[in-house]
């Protein structure tokens, strides 16, 4: 590009502005930052014309969403994948004001398509690399339930299974007694505090003083930390086990 900058830019609906920045060179902004509020209308504009070009970037339609930049110019390309915008490829110059040459349009543009293509193989990679290890772990699961090994409580067994291949510390198969409105464990493993994992055995679980259990049944998934102002366990279970965070699924 022969440029003094360069960005690229994805869409982030949690950002301010609907885009966080990736990565720059020559900039001077961190990467994965949040763009300001201001960036919005532009990057809106970019997206619908494929292709802006800012000669003076302290006029026209992106000197508000630019002036935190420090540029005097730049060329921003929509990196397209399909008829979805991923995000914005962006270059130009720090003090140079003038027009960009057509081999730079023409390159910035390009430079997007091939950003585009390489973030969306990205994606359906990790994606399918996701999918294959649930499929593995559900296989082993499986193969673990159906293993005849004399003395051994299956459940048990998927207990400590899950633990490696979830990576948590802890993981509990709750039974509900509906006359009693409370769980007990029925099977578990604890790889940190098997001491907190025996005294829980002899627990009930009221589902009057663990929401987490009754948001589990009304929505088929619940979690929370301990840092929920709403306490999905009690603040005493919380520090006993030395709990961060909890998820619970019911079985069904």
């Amino acid at each position: 590009m022969r440029t003094d900058w360069c960005a690229t830019i994805l869409v982030d609906a949690a950002a301010p502005s609907g885009y966080r920045l990736l990565a720059s060179r020559g900039l001077g902004i961190p990467a994965d930052a949040a763009i300001g509020r201001g960036f919005w209308d532009f990057g809106a504009l970019i997206a619908a014309e494929g292709l802006v070009e800012v000669s003076d970037a302290t006029m026209g339609p992106g000197a508000r969403a630019l002036q935190e930049w420090k540029i005097s110019s730049g060329l921003f390309a929509a990196m397209r994948c399909g008829n979805r915008t991923l995000g914005l490829f962006a270059s130009g110059y720090r003090e140079r004001g003038e027009a960009f040459a057509p081999f730079q349009r023409r390159l910035i543009v390009g430079i997007a398509t091939q950003v585009a293509v390489a973030i969306e193989n990205a994606g359906l990679h990790a994606a399918q690399r996701e999918e294959a290890e649930i499929s593995a772990a559900l296989v082993q699961t499986a193969e673990l339930l159906d293993a005849n090994l004399d003395g051994e409580d299956p459940l048990e067994r998927l207990t400590a299974l899950a633990c490696t291949l979830i990576d948590c510390d802890f993981v509990n198969v709750l039974l509900l007694d509906d006359a009693r409105k409370a769980f007990r464990i029925a099977a578990g493993t604890d790889v940190r505090r098997a001491d907190v994992l025996e005294e829980a055995r002899q627990f009930d679980f009221d589902l009057r003083e663990f929401p987490v259990l009754t948001e589990a049944l009304r929505t088929g998934y619940a979690e929370g930390d301990s840092g929920d102002k709403s306490t999905p366990m009690p603040v005493q279970w919380l520090q006993r086990g030395g709990l961060t965070s909890v998820l619970a699924v019911p079985l069904t």
